[in-house]
């Protein structure tokens, strides 16, 4: 009975959510629409709660599955959990914030359209309906995307995006066709449980769907040189950018993490994430340091952080890339919702007050990370690759480093031990998902894929450092002037796109038809 119960429950919000859609966007239903939007958020935080139990349940039970088409495990309801908070969020949030504009009817329904494929996605055990639902989602975002047609970036972008998009979903229907042809079934539990328990990683087929697999997980998270789409849809409005950096592009970190079975099987694959994600996130977080608006700044973080997300699953740290979904997600919704002209100017404000840090700062900094780090290692590392601990070091460094340069005596000691907090935190955090989703591959301390991440994050940081300190010399200013043009990698794809989709009236790159501009528009 409680299973039924759940899966009606489950089953139910996207139901409502398409008939909220339908709704609010035909003339005759006009006057529900305020009354239907304004219950979503409701529902959701009930539906958040299910959730919560559900988790709660399926960990001390060990059930994973209650019926052929509905698959809820321990991941999918912290996901589950997870995109109800953002919907409900974002959906107050929008309610306030575009109201009063004209398109607001045509963005509740395929808001609501999108949240509704979005939990069917993530809830499905069959291949045919994960791969319908991944359709949907990227269907209704191209819907919200060009909200407003006379913005021709915004237009530029959301075709680049529909371009990725269908080349990732051929790339996923090949990979599903390979996994049904080879287990022969089409449920995603069964075949999971088939991948773990025979380990045969001698299959071409099998290694074609991780190729397969992996290739579109790089393209839906806008991955270099592939990554033009989503810097350039700053142009759409907040709610949008909201859901799309914080919901709809981690959704490739979901896939390598609801087939790890099968990524775990196969090297190559996990080598290909390692190398494209790895130069990505090298390339894009030194390309956001040159930004000054809030909004790109954002979007390329958004970039290096699904990067390092996508390193963690290929390394089989499937626990760390799940924490940083829900972490990441969490934050930037809150930075894109918050990310108006007062939260500009603040910003603004503290970098052009801010005093740069000396080679002592940097000393003590590295001094004080390295302690609390081998401490945390010390309590909560199992037999784990180096790289996430080192992440923990590089980050803890830069974040002393920057505090101390302003502060006095009294805020040093508040600085360390907030990081030590910070670390700890990290440490429970990763115990707690490690028993939600257990690593499936192992990779050693030391190994050629450690190696390699080690390498790229020890360069990305000490290049980082030598700009900061010498910013004025020959090399360093060649160096920005590439980084301030984003390595011009965009360029390609945008001459390919406008060939395979010709540009429309006044449609050309770079050419605003509209006065403003979306750095410094609030309303986007």
């Amino acid at each position: 009975m409680f299973e039924l119960i759940v899966t009606l429950v489950i089953a139910s919000l996207p139901l409502y959510l398409i008939v909220s859609a339908l709704i609010s966007g035909y003339a005759p239903f006009s006057r529900f629409r305020d009354k239907v939007v304004k219950t979503v958020p409701v529902f959701m935080i009930s539906l958040c709660a299910v959730s919560l139990i559900v988790l709660g349940i399926l960990y001390s039970s060990g059930q994973h599955t209650y019926t052929a088409l509905v698959r809820i495990t321990p991941v999918s309801a912290v996901v589950l959990t997870l995109v109800v908070i953002l919907g409900a969020v974002i959906s107050r949030f929008s309610q306030r914030y575009m109201m009063a504009e004209a398109c607001y009817p045509t963005f509740v329904r395929w808001l609501h359209n999108l949240l509704a494929a979005v939990l069917i996605t993530v809830v499905a055990n069959h291949l045919l309906i994960f791969f319908a639902g991944w359709v949907a989602i990227s269907l209704c975002l191209h819907r919200l995307l060009v909200l407003y047609p006379e913005r021709s970036r915004a237009l530029l972008a959301a075709r680049k995006k529909f371009l990725m998009a269908r080349s990732s979903e051929l790339l996923l229907a090949v990979a599903f066709i390979a996994l049904y042809v080879n287990t022969g079934s089409a449920y995603i539990g069964e075949i999971n449980t088939t991948l773990a328990e025979s380990a045969d990683s001698t299959s071409p087929l099998m290694l074609m769907s991780a190729i397969c697999i992996a290739s579109a997980a790089l393209l839906k998270c806008a991955q270099l040189p592939f990554h033009g789409w989503l810097i350039q849809v700053v142009e759409v409005p907040t709610p949008v950018s909201a859901l799309l950096h914080a919901g709809i592009i981690n959704l490739g970190g979901y896939l390598l993490i609801l087939f790890a079975p099968l990524m775990s099987l196969y090297a190559a694959a996990n080598w290909m994430i390692l190398v494209f994600a790895g130069l990505s996130l090298v390339f894009a977080s030194l390309v956001m340091t040159t930004r000054v608006t809030v909004k790109v700044k954002l979007a390329w973080s958004t970039s290096a952080q699904m990067s390092l997300m996508l390193i963690q699953c290929a390394l089989g740290l499937y626990s760390f890339a799940l924490l940083h979904m829900v972490a990441h997600s969490l934050y930037k919704s809150y930075c894109f919702l918050s990310a108006g002209q007062t939260v500009q100017r603040s910003v603004t404000t503290e970098f052009a007050n801010k005093q740069p840090s000396s080679l002592a700062d940097w000393l003590n900094a590295t001094l004080v990370s390295l302690v609390i780090t081998l401490s945390t290692v010390y309590f909560f590392a199992e037999n784990e690759p180096v790289t996430p601990w080192l992440v923990l070091f590089l980050s803890l460094s830069t974040l002393l480093a920057v505090r101390f340069a302003p502060s006095d005596q009294s805020h040093f000691y508040v600085w360390i031990l907030t990081a030590f907090g910070l670390a700890l935190c990290y440490g429970l955090m990763k115990s707690l998902f490690t028993m939600l989703q257990p690593n499936m591959n192992q990779v050693t301390a030391g190994s050629a894929m450690d190696i390699w991440v080690i390498g790229l994050l020890s360069f990305m940081f000490v290049l980082h450092l030598w700009l900061e300190r010498s910013p004025t010399g020959k090399w360093a200013e060649a160096i920005k002037a590439q980084l301030f043009g984003g390595l011009f990698l965009d360029e390609w794809f945008t001459r390919a796109t406008l060939t395979i989709w010709p540009a429309s009236s006044g449609l050309k790159p770079g050419k605003q038809t509209t006065p403003n501009n979306a750095t410094t528009s609030i309303r986007r």
